[in-house]
């Protein structure tokens, strides 16, 4: 008695393994895809926590600056390092108060006002560099400057890689105290 075979369905063994070798290797390609995605979209939000931090330090900093007078003296030269804090005297309206931007070694920049101290920084980022440059204090007839330098690194980051280096300048409005 002989068999027909062609009425026969379903897959034989050489297909199976073909379609499940074509599976396998669409999947890995897909796997990969999304791990690289999920490290951009981590890699995107460090850089965006870096950025709001440093915007919000620099802001904070840049508008008490413009409308206080130094306290700080001038510096020699600008050097990495020169300066690590900055004091500035800030009018309120009802008087003056003395204010210190710092950095802490764990990188938090704080501020100090009246012996209360404040961070400023989220504990997120660190502020691995954070120096200030004052120029034209001294000089007669010219307008005092700070510039103030960051390097600023993301904490959450898993490899820890994203580092932002900022520099802005500021200067201190003219202001008739009464």
């Amino acid at each position: 008695m002989t068999r027909d075979t062609s009425q026969e369905k379903g897959f034989t063994i050489v297909e199976t393994l073909v379609a499940t070798t074509v599976f396998s290797l669409v999947m890995m390609g897909i796997v990969g895809i999304f791990t690289q995605m999920l490290i951009i979209q981590r890699r995107g939000s460090a850089a965006q926590r870096i950025q709001e931090n440093v915007q919000y330090v620099l802001e904070l900093i840049s508008r008490e600056v413009r409308i206080s007078t130094l306290a700080t003296g001038q510096d020699a030269n600008c050097a990495p390092a020169t300066r690590s804090t900055l004091t500035i005297n800030y009018f309120d309206g009802a008087g003056t108060s003395t204010i210190i931007y710092s950095v802490t070694p764990a990188g938090v920049v704080q501020r100090q006002e009246s012996g209360v101290t404040a961070d400023i920084s989220s504990p997120e980022v660190q502020f691995t560099n954070f120096f200030f440059c004052v120029a034209g204090s001294d000089v007669a007839g010219q307008q005092p400057r700070v510039t103030i330098v960051a390097s600023v690194k993301d904490l959450k980051s898993p490899a820890g890689d994203i580092v932002f280096h900022v520099q802005t300048l500021v200067t201190p409005r003219e202001l008739d105290e009464p």
